[in-house]
């Protein structure tokens, strides 16, 4: 069950291997033509949301060896991110995760068929959008 309009993810990610050598690592995403990453690894080293078009950043770099508590929203005009419930990265959403998305992938490597080098648990989605007090709640 997956709402492309409106929805929250929720994972508990272990990163084992960051930096360059990981850019744009999936831990949730939503495959399609365009696809949507509703959790991901960028080339920053951010906990990132991506619609498609735009993007937004938690605050800080994901670490190796450390357990992350990881949400976003989509919905309305607006996708949102955090982690540990810190910082709130929020940006302008287009509309849709992706169209026709046919299924929603855990743990991918954008461009390759490398898996992430991470521990991905206790995974969630929800067809409605959770207000950002409620993401930071849901990460402590």
């Amino acid at each position: 069950n997956f709402d492309e309009t409106a929805g929250t993810a929720y994972a508990e990610i272990y990163p084992l291997t960051v930096g360059s050598n990981v850019p744009n690592t999936y831990f949730i995403s939503a495959t399609g033509s365009p696809s949507g990453q509703l959790l991901f690894y960028a080339a920053s080293g951010a906990l990132s949301i991506y619609d498609s078009t735009n993007s937004t950043n938690s605050s800080g770099v994901l670490q190796a060896n450390i357990a992350y508590k990881c949400a976003s929203a989509w919905g309305g005009s607006a996708i949102s991110v955090c982690k540990n419930g810190g910082t709130l990265g929020t940006g302008s959403f287009d509309g849709t995760m992706g169209t026709s998305v046919a299924a929603i992938r855990f743990g991918f490597a954008g461009g390759s068929t490398t898996q992430p080098d991470a521990c991905i648990q206790n995974a969630r989605i929800w067809k409605a959008q959770k207000s950002n007090a409620q993401l930071l709640a849901m990460t402590v």
